[in-house]
């Protein structure tokens, strides 16, 4: 794991406030936003928690001081840093239509694991996107 995607951990027991703390943070070092990863004790990715996640918790009257646990998405979609930016691209269709995801070809952030299923990076959209054409000139 790089010292960026320290700054997207959150457990179940961190506040809604906690979140909004590592979307700031996130933010103001330029990093793709509007995340966070939450993981277990042995730091596995168990589940990410994203602004729209907590918009619809804050307008359902949760408190900033509440805990995300209840709130977080328990099943989101990670690609191991094995895969290629092309195998990724090529796997997103598949993994958001088995999640009935509102989008069956478009995902906004990218969350990357090691073979531990720790957090390796997350990468916006835009930022992998470019990363995947700097990918594909190169095969």
């Amino acid at each position: 794991m790089n010292n960026d995607s320290d700054e997207y951990l959150v457990s179940e027991d961190n506040t809604i406030r906690d979140v909004l703390q590592v979307f700031q943070t996130t933010s103001s070092k330029n990093l793709p936003t509007g995340i966070a990863i939450v993981i277990d004790n042995s730091n596995k990715v168990i589940g990410s928690i994203s602004e729209g996640d907590i918009r619809r918790a804050l307008l359902s009257d949760f408190k900033l001081d509440q805990k995300i646990g209840s709130i977080y998405e328990k099943n989101p979609i990670c690609f191991s840093e094995e895969y290629s930016y092309k195998e990724i691209i090529e796997k997103i269709p598949h993994e958001l239509q088995k999640r009935n995801r509102k989008s069956n070809r478009y995902l906004n952030k990218i969350i990357i694991t090691n073979e531990s299923g720790a957090l390796d990076k997350v990468l916006g959209y835009q930022n992998w996107l470019g990363l995947m054409k700097l990918n594909l000139k190169a095969e």
